[in-house]
């Protein structure tokens, strides 16, 4: 048994996330697990389909077992949710590699980029950069292209996929784990990305079943009237800031450089959530940033809380293979698998506590769709068997 996990997303899966299952399959991954973002994702947004969904849309199309990031890091920045995802892999005991896509398709390459950006120097270039009002990108770029003195390998950290792929290196680093690294390269213009395939699903446009593989298309068709946006519950959302304290915003995650002011002179200026957001945005803060800044406020998700990390395993959904892995990970796991409610509620505070705010964010979750749902719908999940 060969086992790899893909910390993924899956919003929507579409061909280049089977291109990338299918690749891994080719190198003699025989199980594959799939660390998912549940019903919120690292963009600051509602997944466009439900976590439920996504499993079935997974496991259909190879993917053996889905586990669960939960919502407190599954709307984080690239740094902490790469180091929960990564925990939960390490947690499993049994993953021997971890794949990944990024514009380079090289460890070699990201790894030149992490040892860049570990070197004291780079923090100081970077705020030298900074203080000249280039964008936060731009500095990062600079910086690593002087320390590693390689200005087309710093060229890397302009592609998104590549910058979280580094903080994945980083946090395999950083726990010492004998999972191995292994990256695909994104094929660009081979495949449409997931932001122009929401875009599709958005204006209801059926050219989507080009994009994606048929039993995807055949759940987006079916959900094309129930599928989530952060502008579907923009008054929910704004509604929550115009009621909250400067103080309350201080304790969110990635607020810095007194950019909690802001929020409030936008909160209290605008009309509607897209006006508020781009009176926010600043160079140093870009638009992802700032609506999980955002969505976190509503979600009720804090510096403090986001400093733990993952307290238990949750599956969403396996097949045969799956509960294979399963198996062998009863043997091997270091933090306890969980498929149900009811043995939540044998777990510790601290992980009962999480599980209390997945139930929550999940409440929360449909007021982003056309229709909202009544509460509870966490606590009665059932998981999906392939």
């Amino acid at each position: 048994m060969k086992i790899c996990a893909v910390i993924c997303e899956f919003n929507p899966f579409h061909n280049g996330h089977k291109y990338l299952i299918d690749k891994l399959k080719a190198l003699g991954y025989d199980h594959i697990v799939a660390i998912m973002s549940g019903n919120y994702v690292q963009r600051g947004e509602p997944a466009i389909i439900s976590k439920k969904a996504r499993t079935e849309v997974a496991l259909a199309l190879g993917v053996d077992l889905v586990i669960e990031i939960p919502t407190i890091w599954a709307v984080s920045n690239a740094q902490t949710y790469a180091s929960a995802a990564v925990n939960i892999a390490n947690s499993l005991g049994c993953v021997d590699a971890l794949a990944f896509g990024s514009e380079c398709g090289s460890v070699e390459k990201l790894n030149k980029i992490l040892e860049a950006i570990k070197n004291p120097k780079f923090s100081e270039i970077l705020k030298e950069q900074l203080g000249l009002g280039v964008t936060f990108a731009k500095a990062r770029e600079a910086a690593a292209g002087f320390v590693c003195g390689d200005l087309n390998v710093s060229e890397i950290l302009l592609g998104s996929n590549n910058n979280l792929a580094v903080e994945y290196l980083s946090a395999l680093e950083k726990t010492g784990s004998k999972i191995k690294p292994i990256t695909i390269k994104r094929e660009r213009g081979k495949f449409p990305s997931s932001t122009e395939i929401r875009a599709l699903i958005k204006n209801k446009d059926l050219n989507i079943k080009n994009c994606v593989p048929k039993v995807s298309f055949d759940v987006i068709s079916n959900q094309m009237d129930y599928t989530a946006s952060l502008y579907s519950g923009e008054r929910a959302v704004i509604s929550h800031l115009r009621a909250i304290s400067k103080e309350s915003i201080l304790k969110l995650p990635d607020i810095s450089e007194g950019i909690e002011n802001r929020i409030i002179k936008a909160v209290n200026s605008s009309r509607g959530l897209e006006e508020m957001l781009f009176k926010i945005k600043t160079k140093r803060y870009t638009m992802a940033r700032i609506k999980r800044i955002i969505l976190s406020s509503y979600l009720g998700i804090t510096k403090e809380i986001q400093k733990n990390s993952p307290q238990y395993i949750r599956v969403l959904g396996f097949g045969e293979k799956g509960q294979e892995i399963l198996k062998k990970a009863k043997n091997s796991a270091s933090l306890p698998i969980v498929y149900e409610y009811s043995q939540i509620k044998k777990l510790d505070v601290k992980a009962q506590k999480i599980f209390q705010k997945e139930c929550a964010c999940t409440d929360l979750y449909s007021f982003f769709l056309n229709k909202v749902l009544p509460c509870g719908e966490e606590q009665k999940f059932k998981i999906i068997r392939r």
